[in-house]
């Protein structure tokens, strides 16, 4: 395991390597804008990706988890929108911070929805 994650991590980093000064392990680049971004970018369509396939999986089978998955890919889809229309926009505060109170509400509902997700079905 750990040498997968130390292949990864290289890969990760040489992709990088344009946008990050990697000597310092891409830290100092965090600190400036557009690398940040960058980042988030991709976490945020890894995050995406992972849940789409998800659903599919859920929508599928089934489940009865499915609706509050629903829910939360509505939080998810109005938190990406405020985010690119607050990128384009040149950042005024206020959609900032609402951008950062709906990253909160989607963590929220993140975590309520996987505690869905792993709860055993009640015996009755």
């Amino acid at each position: 395991m750990g040498a997968s994650r130390r292949v990864a991590r290289r890969r990760f980093l040489r992709s990088a390597r344009r946008h990050w000064d990697v000597r310092d392990g891409g830290r100092a680049a965090l600190r400036s804008f557009e690398p940040a971004v960058w980042l988030h970018v991709r976490a945020t369509a890894v995050f995406g990706i992972s849940f789409a396939l998800l659903l599919a999986w859920l929508a599928i089978r089934r489940y009865r988890q499915l609706r509050a998955a629903l829910a939360v890919l509505g939080v998810l889809a109005v938190q990406m929108t405020v985010g690119e229309i607050q990128y384009h926009t040149k950042l005024p505060w206020w959609l900032v911070l609402t951008h950062v109170t709906l990253a909160a509400a989607l963590w929220a509902a993140t975590v309520a929805f996987v505690a869905l997700l792993w709860r055993p079905d009640r015996i009755a």
